[in-house]
């Protein structure tokens, strides 16, 4: 195979089978690189420029540990596909370089080869001569390049040398001499005016939804691989290294795809948002606060920043719809996914928000709603955010339908929760003629955490009046309300929120939205076993008394405690609400504390007898404690009924169920 590589600048091409002495580039200008490659040439041939310390380095086999410079394919460009025997390929202002202190630094041109017929990846052809880049070519000599300097300094050094003589000094100085010479020259001229301030700049300090982001740069000593990012506000950086990748990015030439080989612009606007890069699809930025950052690709400084812009703003978007809906909810599901525990708080939250009407406001003063406070706080950078889309209301909602839905078990059945409705009014606008009231009677200015007092069942609850809770405040079902209260597999119990303490909550994996309560709760093989098996084949719990002698706040409480199957040892807890949905408790069977006088199963050593069945709603659980899938269409649909509450399911066709629809407050 004869192939032989040359380089020499633009001005001074030329066409030779081989040079041997290296040329001298001045620094900035064009570069032409000279190649034959006879009878031999292949598709994927390229060439490229490197350092000439490079070459021989750790990387892959036959090739440099560093990436080139600059490359192009050998047909003349990074597009083309046809292999070529010969010739020049230009290199417009590549990104080379002098040494740090200004003296000449030498470079290697490399003709190199991915091979898919011999499965040969990056191997080097062949390899120019070592050519010098400069800042002066004229005074540089063109001598064999070496790494070692002379060992015999000249015997003679010039006495007085000259800085900088005149080539060409004037014959006859000006006759006329200006009259009025500048009182207070410039010592450092403009070369070229600019309107461009130095550095990075947006054009605007805040852009609407979806709107094309200009970002203006002015850099004095620009160079090739620099590019520009979007990152969020409170990105990591530091002078010379960052942290973290850019949301959007373009090179300086203004796309993604040409650069390091589109040239060298120090300054312009590039616009991020249209539709000819690469990350359309990632497109637009969620609202927020940005940065623009002009940062450096090079060999000499590795993602080094440049510059950062003053912060800008992305609106929220204004029109209510599946795409921004969408939207909105993909912030949700980062925040949830971050901290898993947030889904049960964020269901907890909806169903003391949603009790009397989902009006985005809670009364944190009562202890009823102790441990809210954390919710509250976790939603409002996103309130803030979408604020003027939806109301918090509507945020806390959605958060609560976003939170069971990443709980879901991957791979198994999942429901959708979709959030098919907003228009949720916030307390303050709700109570503004009427007057906002907290549990004491006393009228008090509505907040999110001062929200009007409603009534909320305690743990002491009989079975009657919990359905009859869920019948008169959503309007549900009893199969909606046994429905509901699987929302129980998440989260776990806190004696300093509620006195009652769970090491684990009501179920050991407490993160998972499955319909394990309910196998917590009923026993049998199937929902066709006989009802004294559904009955007495249920996990044994029994009755404790949980003292809060140390908490002054609560009274002591009256709770059971189970070890689930195959897993002594571990103690889970149910309150009398939850053994309510299963068992029939009434005045009969609980006292005023809420002591228990009946048993949950049949037990040889409790002289206290079985508590009576629930009636149709152990059926409920029993088909619910068989059928995963049977419970998870069933609580979606009563979760989302529940954010509903204190709304007109009639107007704009809401209960239609198509769509997004829009909500009318009806108490």
């Amino acid at each position: 195979m004869k192939s032989t590589l040359f380089v020499v600048s633009l001005v001074a091409f030329v066409n030779a089978d081989d040079v041997t002495t290296p040329a001298c580039v001045e620094d900035g200008s064009d570069v032409v690189v000279g190649f034959e490659n006879d009878n031999n040439a292949e598709t994927g041939d390229w060439l490229g420029l490197y350092p000439v310390e490079a070459i021989g380095g750790d990387g892959a086999p036959g090739m440099p540990a560093l990436h080139p410079m600059n490359w192009v394919n050998s047909c003349g460009d990074r597009s083309c596909t046809e292999p070529k025997e010969r010739g020049p390929v230009l290199f417009p202002r590549p990104k080379l370089w002098v040494n740090a202190d200004g003296s000449d630094k030498a470079w290697v041109a490399v003709l190199a080869r991915f091979s898919v017929q011999s499965q040969e990846f990056y191997t080097i052809v062949n390899e120019s001569a070592p050519f010098i880049v400069s800042t002066n070519c004229a005074a540089s000599v063109p001598a064999e390049i070496t790494s070692n300097p002379t060992d015999s300094p000249t015997d003679h050094p010039t006495d007085s040398p000259t800085d900088h003589p005149t080539e060409h000094p004037t014959d006859h100085p000006t006759e006329h001499p200006t009259e009025h010479p500048t009182e207070h020259p410039t010592d450092h001229p403009t070369e070229k005016p600019t309107d461009l301030p130095l550095g990075a700049s947006t054009r605007k300090s805040e852009y609407a939804f979806k709107e094309e982001i200009g970002i203006s740069f002015n850099l004095e000593d620009a160079e090739i691989g620099d590019w520009i990012g979007i990152y969020d506000e409170n990105f990591s950086v530091s002078k010379g290294d960052i942290a973290g990748e850019a949301l959007f990015w373009v090179w300086n030439c203004g796309n993604t795809r040409d650069s390091p080989n589109c040239g060298i612009r120090s300054e312009g606007t590039v616009t991020i948002g249209s539709a000819d890069n690469e990350w359309e699809m990632r497109w637009p930025p969620t609202p927020g606060r940005y940065r623009a950052v002009i940062l450096r690709d090079s060999i000499r400084s590795n993602w080094e920043v440049i510059d950062v812009s003053p912060v800008f703003t992305v609106a929220a978007p204004t029109d209510i719809n599946e795409e921004s809906l969408s939207l909105v909810r993909s912030d949700f599901e980062t925040l949830i996914t971050k901290n898993i525990t947030l889904a049960a708080k964020f269901l907890r939250l909806a169903f003391h928000d949603c009790t009397g009407g989902c009006d985005g406001c809670v009364d944190l003063q009562e202890i009823k709603n102790r441990g809210l406070e954390l919710p509250i706080a976790e939603l409002e950078p996103l309130v803030e955010k979408y604020n003027g889309l939806l109301s918090r209301a509507d945020m806390w909602a959605m958060a609560a339908l976003v939170g069971a839905d990443i709980s879901q078990p991957r791979g198994d059945f999942r429901v959708d929760f979709k959030f098919d409705s907003w228009g949720r009014r916030n307390c303050e606008d709700i109570y503004e003629d009427v007057g906002c009231f907290n549990g004491e009677g006393e009228e008090v200015e509505c907040s999110a955490r001062l929200g009007p007092s409603h009534s909320i069942p305690g743990i002491n609850i009989h079975t009657q009046d919990l359905f009859q809770f869920f019948e008169d405040e959503f309007q549900f079902s009893q199969k909606e309300g046994v429905a509901i209260m699987g929302a129980h597999t998440l989260g776990q119990l806190s004696r300093e929120n509620s006195g009652v303490g769970g090491p684990h909550g009501w179920l050991l994996e407490n993160r998972r939205l499955d319909n394990e309560y309910y196998i917590e709760l009923v026993g049998g093989t199937s929902v066709r076993s006989p009802l004294r098996v559904l009955i007495n084949d249920a996990p044994a719990w029994v009755r404790h008394f949980e003292s809060n002698s140390d908490l002054t706040e609560f009274d002591d409480h009256h709770i059971w405690l189970g070890t689930p199957e195959g897993q002594e040892g571990r103690i889970i807890v149910m309150l009398n609400a939850d053994i309510a949905v299963v068992r029939d408790l009434n005045d009969d069977n609980m006292k005023e504390d809420g002591e228990v006088t009946c048993g949950f199963v049949e037990r040889e050593f409790d002289p206290d007898p079985v508590c009576p069945h629930a009636e149709g709603a152990l059926e409920h659980a029993a088909r619910y404690r068989f059928s995963n899938r049977e419970w998870l269409v069933d609580f979606d649909a009563t979760l989302r009924k529940m954010v509903r509450n204190g709304y007109d399911m009639t107007a704009n066709n809401c209960e239609v169920g198509n769509g997004v629809c829009q909500l009318e407050w009806n108490r």
